[in-house]
């Protein structure tokens, strides 16, 4: 806790406790360094990503942990898109440095980021060399595919661009949907994980079927206050309002007859750890 902290701080002699400091005890990836790599992920500046990467491993710094708190910084700047900074917990100065890069930077172009660390994450699971994937990270071009359509002219654009009918490209992982998730998870992470276990598909313009295999992912999506909070996550990221229906798989869903911690996981949308 706070005065455990303090103790620690106080045991090693310094007159004046430095953000540096509590980050050292608490072994954090300094801010500083952290909000110079997202920075340069969020604009593409691939010089300053690398450097500040190499920097962070060059003065031992965890890289794993590095990479979960950039990660934690791109979901406040998210955060910040979506719904302000009164919930974003840091120093004054902190979270005024988060309000002003959540306005300069594109909400795909976040997301997209925040995809590049949660892939890099689970490759540090099968013992792959840290520095090795994060210079993957710091190689990939975040803001190609927002300015490639912003550059095209307006009578070149793809007709379908003019339609509000959303595509089965939007459906995939990679597509409008993920961002859909991401968002969710933002708000809220339990329906962020019954979420996942959905199959999405449009019954038409204005309407989004959401097919569960369970019947009790089905009721919770249908509570008023959920349903009204991903109505608005999916008429924002599409760009036009649209209503969430909900169904069951087959005749009325697999049942929920728990055999297993394994049934039990997929029932919940979660999954088995360890």
């Amino acid at each position: 806790d706070a005065i455990s902290l303090l103790d620690q701080l106080a045991s090693i002699g310094l007159q004046k406790i430095e953000e540096s400091d509590v980050e050292n005890i608490l072994g954090l990836a300094p801010h500083k360094v952290v909000a110079s790599f997202v920075q340069g992920l969020l604009t593409d500046d691939k010089s300053l990503s690398m450097h500040t990467l190499e920097k962070a491993s060059s003065t031992g710094i965890d890289l794993i942990i590095f990479t979960k708190s950039s990660s934690e910084y791109l979901r406040k700047i998210l955060l910040a898109k979506l719904s302000g900074t009164e919930n974003i917990e840091g120093t004054k100065e902190q979270i005024e440095e988060i309000r002003n890069v959540s306005t300069q930077a594109e909400k795909d172009v976040v997301i997209r980021v925040m995809d590049s660390l949660f892939w890099a994450l689970q490759s540090f699971k099968n013992n792959v060399d840290p520095k090795s994937v994060l210079t993957v990270v710091c190689a990939k071009d975040y803001l190609t595919t927002i300015n490639q359509g912003a550059s095209l002219p307006q009578s070149t654009q793809p007709a379908q661009a003019e339609k509000k009918i959303a595509s089965k490209e939007n459906l995939k992982p990679n597509g409008k949907w993920q961002q859909v998730l991401m968002e969710t998870k933002v708000k809220n992470n339990t329906i962020h994980a019954v979420l996942r276990v959905a199959s999405p598909s449009f019954e038409d313009d204005n309407t989004l079927v959401l097919t569960f295999p369970y019947k009790f992912h089905k009721e919770r999506i249908e509570e008023k206050k959920t349903k009204n909070m991903l109505e608005d996550i999916v008429s924002k990221t599409y760009g036009h309002q649209i209503e969430i229906k909900c169904d069951l798989e087959g005749n009325g869903g697999r049942g929920t007859q728990i055999s297993s911690a394994d049934d039990a996981a997929s029932i919940l949308g979660g999954e088995i750890v360890g």
